[in-house]
């Protein structure tokens, strides 16, 4: 059986920013976490909603992996940001300004991590591909059902052991 995304959901505007907080707030644990970024990052990649930004996710993390340590993880991300930003800007003529390391920061310190993952969970149920192939807003691409219930347990099996190592550490 096929499913598709809902293309309603599939706009980095739905998405984008519960995407990159949680890839924030991911880095501020990462070390204690059993799961390497790459590795989460790649199961990740399969989750991002538009056909062009999973793409250029991949080519990111294939061309050049994230670091492990959480500081160089947090600028990694930020960097990869601020060059989504950049295509964005000269692709889409979108207005979209690059962030400073210390703006980042201070972004992510004055979120709860518990804000930051139900909006994550939010948007993820939404840009899931779910809708049968009659449904009317249903996006090009297909996916078979099984592969997306595997790719969500390994998703929700990464979530999960990276919540149990974090969770005496912050404010869940």
């Amino acid at each position: 059986m096929y499913v598709y995304r809902d293309k309603r959901f599939m706009t980095p505007n739905f998405w984008g920013r519960a995407f990159w907080n949680y890839m924030f707030m991911y880095s501020k644990y990462s070390e204690t976490s059993k799961i390497k970024p790459l590795q989460h990052f790649k199961t990740l990649s399969f989750f991002v909603a538009c056909n062009k930004c999973r793409t250029e996710f991949r080519k990111k993390l294939k061309n050049d992996p994230p670091p492990e340590g959480k500081h160089e993880l947090f600028k990694w991300i930020w960097k990869f940001k601020n060059e989504v930003n950049k295509r964005q800007r000269e692709n889409l003529s979108m207005n979209k300004k690059d962030i400073s390391l210390k703006q980042a920061s201070e972004n992510q310190s004055a979120m709860s991590d518990l804000t930051v993952m139900s909006l994550f969970f939010k948007k993820l149920i939404h840009s899931m591909p779910v809708l049968p192939p009659h449904h009317d807003f249903r996006g090009r691409i297909r996916y078979r059902l099984y592969r997306v219930n595997d790719k969500l347990r390994k998703l929700v099996q990464d979530i999960v052991a990276f919540l149990v190592i974090v969770k005496p550490k912050c404010n869940l």
